[in-house]
């Protein structure tokens, strides 16, 4: 037992370590330019390029852009998207708590959606749970799913293989790395520094504090790691705290602990 609590307490630290240096510069690797706008020359446009973050440097450290939360309404706009699959991808949310459970997965946009294409996430307390609401501007908002918490994940989901693919054989790549079945990283994220955005979609608008560019690359295996085949500007929400991923992980821990001492005690 003494063997297990000590792997349990390591795993606890992977998860508080990252948060106690979520200031430190992370990493982010990208493959050689192509003929198509850098990651980079989308920011600079966006932001101008004493603004724009870096790509490179800037991007969250893996880890800490798996899990969100809102900070009221949040809202989720297209950017831009560079991607053969433009047509047949689809993105949105799901619940941390059992991200691979369909109905627990809400689309924020379909193929059809293009550059400016805005939806907004609402999460209302109820019933133990909370209840999601997914709406866009002028249409009917979409039918609510019940969440375990207020912790979400983003997902791309692209037919890879064939776009006539059905939905349950496409591959889905989420924010939360470890779920994805290639073990790829196919989501870099960069928090906001309040700098106003210059170019459409997003002129007028602040690059919000509150708010994150999510860039994906579509690829299995990561592609060619350009990072720019869907990029998506999240507003009104900031990387869960730890106190909600440390309960995450308990909330794992403490089944499994009790299992073992009831074992012990002949009780199971």
């Amino acid at each position: 037992m003494r063997h297990f609590l000590r792997a349990c307490l390591g795993a606890l630290a992977l998860i508080i370590l990252p948060w106690s240096v979520a200031g430190a510069a992370a990493v982010c690797t990208f493959g050689a330019p192509g003929s198509e706008s850098t990651l980079q020359a989308v920011f600079n446009n966006l932001l101008g390029s004493s603004h724009a973050p870096n790509t490179g440097s800037d991007c969250l450290p893996e880890g800490n852009d798996g899990r969100w939360q809102t900070t009221g309404t949040a809202s989720a706009t297209i950017v831009i998207e560079l991607a053969g699959f433009a047509s047949s991808n689809t993105f949105g949310i799901y619940d941390v708590l059992d991200p691979l459970n369909p109905a627990k997965q809400l689309q924020l946009f379909g193929g059809a959606a293009s550059a400016g294409a805005t939806a907004f996430i609402t999460f209302t307390a109820s019933g133990g749970g909370f209840t999601v609401v997914i709406g866009w501007p002028g249409k009917p908002d979409r039918a609510p799913a019940k969440f375990g918490s207020t912790a979400f994940g983003f997902y791309l989901n692209t037919p890879e293989d064939n776009p006539n693919t059905p939905a349950s054989d496409r591959s889905t790549y989420f924010s939360q790395t470890s779920l994805n079945n290639d073990g790829t990283d196919h989501l870099y994220a960069y928090r906001g520094n309040g700098s106003p955005f210059l170019s459409p979609p997003l002129a007028g608008q602040k690059f919000a504090t509150n708010g994150a560019l999510l860039a994906w690359e579509d690829l299995r295996g990561g592609g060619d790691r350009d990072y720019q085949d869907f990029v998506v500007y999240a507003s009104g929400i900031t990387p869960v705290p730890l106190p909600a991923a440390a309960w995450l992980l308990s909330s794992v821990l403490v089944p499994v602990l009790r299992l073992r001492r009831s074992r012990a005690l002949g009780l199971a």
